[in-house]
């Protein structure tokens, strides 16, 4: 669910029905609130108010040692060895027309070179074209992405539990990426 604060009328709230239960992934809505995107196990899905999907991105299973490209939740819903996923996430950026998203790879499309490296997608919010994607040389138990008022930038910080929390700055203007303490690592090309 989402609402503006400034309007004053919780009536006013837009909800996005999910189209995984919320354990299997995070959510995160549209600057003007008028579709939400789900960053899942299995996919990135965007949606609008009434549960129509607009696009989705399949992309490797982030279930422990799962080597599939599932075509849809059903597929593991019941499965005790996915009860308890590792996430990554997505955002939305400061414009709407960017959603950043960190997921596990491969894609279905990546041909028989590919592996399940985890990977920083760029995907364009009114289609779900991928404009750029980056392995980010990480292991995830879980991911949150913090939007910046430019919209070609979004940081992203990764919990890899005992391992570290890595961040990780991204910008899509071909510009030198700024980044702060040793523990920052930079994403610079889309």
């Amino acid at each position: 669910m989402a609402f503006d604060p400034d309007a004053g009328d919780a009536a006013e709230a837009v909800r996005f029905p999910a189209p995984w239960p919320r354990r299997f992934g995070t959510a995160n809505v549209s600057p003007d609130g008028g579709t939400a995107v789900f960053a899942g196990v299995h996919a990135v899905r965007c949606v609008d108010a009434a549960g129509a999907t607009r696009w989705e991105v399949r992309h490797g299973c982030s279930s422990g040692e799962c080597p599939l490209i599932h075509a849809s939740f059903d597929e593991y819903a019941a499965d005790d060895e996915h009860a308890y996923p590792d996430s990554g996430s997505a955002a939305v950026s400061a414009d709407g027309k960017l959603v950043w998203a960190h997921v596990r790879g491969p894609f279905a499309d990546d041909g028989e070179e590919a592996d399940d490296d985890e990977l920083w997608l760029v995907i364009d919010a009114a289609d779900g074209r991928v404009l750029g994607r980056a392995a980010t040389g990480t292991v995830a138990s879980g991911s949150f992405h913090t939007p910046h008022p430019d919209p070609a930038q979004m940081g992203l910080s990764i919990g890899e539990g005992e391992e570290g929390s890595p961040a990780l700055w991204g910008t899509g203007t071909g510009a030198p990426c700024r980044h702060g303490r040793s523990t920052t690592r930079r994403f610079c090309r889309w």
